[in-house]
């Protein structure tokens, strides 16, 4: 397995608690998360015959941007281990050729 992906495994498992503290932020509850979740999954127009539009586009907003949160985490954790753990460049490979 490729150390970069591996890497960010271990973060995305790592981060198992953060995700259910920010689920928790965001829905309150598992029931509230499944709800946001059936929203996600209802296409529009559903939704808009059933006059939950509002709801509709509230919940799935919170579901992606929790989604979105979790993994600039996850990103960022794994571009800060590289910056701190990746031995610097030798400075002939470090200098860049200017014309």
């Amino acid at each position: 397995m490729h150390p970069e992906l591996k890497h960010g495994l271990i973060f995305a498992v790592a981060n198992v608690p953060l995700y259910l503290v920010l689920g928790w932020v965001f829905f309150r509850s598992w029931a509230g998360f499944f709800e946001a979740v059936g929203y996600v999954l209802t296409p529009d127009w559903v939704s808009l015959f059933r006059g939950r539009s509002i709801e509709d586009t509230w919940e799935t907003l919170k579901v992606f941007i929790f989604v979105g949160l979790s993994v600039l985490l996850v990103y960022q954790e794994h571009h800060r281990w590289h910056q701190h753990h990746d031995p610097p460049l030798p400075s002939a490979q470090a200098a860049t050729v200017v014309d």
